[in-house]
């Protein structure tokens, strides 16, 4: 009789189990395919607070579902829930993920704003995709709003001394130190940039604001000079000229910089 108890009280589990199993990888019903669809649509309207409840629950219940997967990773990330987000992406594409999905994940970390707990992620993320124009985008552009804030400063010096030939950190390592007003460290973190890049167009421009930001005007006018006359068109290195000439009492020279960018087609 016992023997018999024991029997179907596993028997009964292992349904259970199965049922379980089942219903996480099956196809959602189509209740619950509605409730994704009105989980798509609050997405698109930007309301995560309505759309987190609902897709978490989906996610629950089919965990091993790509598109429900997606959704979750989706709707928390863009909702603030951006660690938990991470650990399901991570998860995914574990298995496999396009382009796109690791655009949308920088996306999701740049919609985090300035805080440098992201700065590693962005990081791999920009080493995996070197020529992922979007993402290399959002990785400069995560460094330059970290490069403004005090706690954020001390993290890019820290990937700096980390990471010492990675371009991107040297560049907004630069900036913290701009910000902070130590232009004579500034100077130096630049001067070593060009001698290892000395035709990159854009570090030759953020050397020129940098020689700006300490009061070397005459200097910043010959650097920036020496840009236009190459052939780069930077229309904020040729209005910055401008600025530099006026700045300098060459009021008839900063004229005509400054209208042939207005007259420039």
């Amino acid at each position: 009789m016992d023997n018999k108890w024991i029997g179907m009280t596993l028997l009964t589990f292992s349904l259970m189990a199965f049922t379980f199993n089942t219903y996480a990888e099956n196809t959602p019903s189509v209740d619950d395919r509605a409730k994704l669809g009105e989980v798509y649509s609050l997405e698109r309207l930007k309301e995560y607070p309505k759309a987190i409840p609902m897709i978490e629950d989906l996610y629950q219940h089919y965990a091993d579902n790509r598109e429900i997967k997606w959704s979750y990773v989706r709707v928390l990330g863009f909702g603030g829930h951006w660690r938990e987000a991470m650990k399901a992406f991570d998860e995914l594409c574990a298995i496999k993920c396009d382009g796109d999905m690791y655009v949308t994940y920088a996306h999701i970390l740049e919609a985090q704003g300035p805080i440098p707990e992201t700065l590693l992620l962005i990081k791999k993320l920009a080493d995996q995709f070197p020529n992922q124009v979007k993402i290399q985008s959002i990785y400069a552009e995560i460094l330059s709003w970290n490069a403004q804030t005090p706690v954020g400063q001390k993290s890019i010096e820290e990937l700096s001394a980390k990471y010492p030939n990675d371009l991107k950190i040297a560049k907004a390592y630069a900036e913290t130190l701009v910000g902070q007003k130590k232009y004579t460290a500034a100077i130096t973190q630049m001067d070593n940039l060009l001698t290892r890049n000395p035709n990159d167009p854009d570090l030759r421009y953020q050397h020129a604001k940098v020689v700006s930001a300490t009061g070397d005007h005459e200097r910043a006018v010959k650097e920036l000079k020496a840009l236009l006359n190459n052939g780069i068109e930077n229309k904020e290195a040729a209005i910055m000229l401008g600025d530099e000439l006026r700045l300098l009492g060459r009021d008839e020279e900063s004229l005509k910089v400054y209208q042939g960018v207005i007259n420039e087609k």
